[in-house]
This record gives C-alpha cells, structure tokens and sequence, in this order.
C-alpha cells in the first residue's frame, strides 16, 4: 500500500504557535505512516530537534529543483506516449 504523502512549507521552526503545531502534526502523521515532507526556507527553529527521524527535511531551493526536475520529467513522458 502507498504511503500518502504531505508536503509542509514553513519559513523556518521558530518559536512561534504555528512552527509548534505544524512539527507536531507532522510527528503525528509519520507516526500514522504518511509520508512527511517538511520544506523549510531557513532551517533554523528551536523546533528543529522534535522532528521526527522519518520526517523528510528539505530546504527551499532543493524542494524547488526537485519539483520542475519531477514536472520536466513528466513532460517528457507524456510526450514519448503521444508519438508511440
């Protein structure tokens, strides 16, 4: 069975209310076996140590590459099915 998979994009884990409750909903989540992807633009916070192991980390511009390399690759796809 696939793994439902969340995406979390925050500035960074800061000590701020929303910083708390998203780390802690997305320990919640990989415990429940999503598959957690945290994006963060600085990876700073005071948040930082009570994420969970499973948790993908990721910062901003790697995220980025990673979603037009997945987009430019789908394109290609579908381009070699419309001439097959």
């Amino acid at each position: 069975m696939n793994k439902k998979k969340i995406s979390i994009i925050l500035p960074n884990l800061s000590g701020g209310g929303a910083e708390k409750n998203y780390s802690m909903l997305a320990n919640i989540w990989a415990n429940k076996n999503f598959e957690i992807e945290l994006v963060l633009l600085e990876k700073k916070g005071i948040f930082l140590n009570k994420i969970n192991n499973n948790i993908i980390m990721g910062h901003s511009s790697n995220w980025y590459k990673k979603q037009i390399s997945k987009k430019e690759k789908q394109k290609k796809e579908a381009e070699a099915q419309a001439k097959a």
